[in-house]
């Protein structure tokens, strides 16, 4: 199962039409590669079973704009069991909610932070697939003769290349309201 943004994109008016009320999604979404291939042998979701809908209610103390998205504001919502209401039990979000009612329960509280890790390629999604993820183009800092032989970490030399889109990616996640301490390149 893939912990991956999954979801609808709802007009601004439909979604405040909806927002006390369940929005239905196919629990397909929790069942799948990240190619969007259906996986086999859930509990939940899956072709022997079938793809029965969820509910999922939007939880509207996450509601924040996307800077990087005009005009998008982005709600995290809680997955429903459609028949029993119940929180569905193999969703990321509800499997952190129950380990911090655990944690509650024993009088602690968790710290933890997110990191955005990632690597930048020249390629297309497509020119990707059809090389199997394989021998892909690296980004141009990878290839540069001077620093290809060296390791990277924390080179802000071998980094410059890439700083217009890390600013980017720093700046929007400021702008959506996350605090980002630093960017740097393995």
């Amino acid at each position: 199962m893939q912990g991956r943004l999954m979801g609808k994109r709802l007009t601004g008016r439909h979604f405040l039409g909806l927002a006390q009320k369940k929005i239905s999604i196919s629990t397909f979404v929790y069942a799948v590669t990240i190619e969007g291939i259906a996986g086999g042998g859930y509990e939940i979701s899956s072709v022997d079973t079938g793809y029965s809908d969820c509910q999922l209610c939007a939880d509207l103390n996450s509601l924040h704009l996307l800077p990087w998205s005009e005009g998008a504001v982005l709600a995290i919502s809680n997955p429903h069991n459609f028949v029993t209401s119940e929180p569905l039990f193999c969703s990321p979000r509800v499997i952190l909610m129950q380990q911090i009612e655990r944690l509650a329960n024993l009088k602690l509280k968790g710290l933890f932070a997110s990191e955005l890790e990632f690597n930048l390629f020249n390629e297309t999604y497509e020119s990707a697939s059809q090389k199997h993820w394989k021998n892909l183009n690296n980004h141009q800092y990878m290839n540069h003769h001077q620093y290809s032989t060296h390791h990277q970490y924390m080179n802000i030399s071998a980094s410059s290349a890439i700083e217009p889109f890390m600013r980017s990616v720093r700046n929007k996640l400021e702008e959506a309201g996350r605090i980002t301490q630093n960017t740097r390149i393995l």
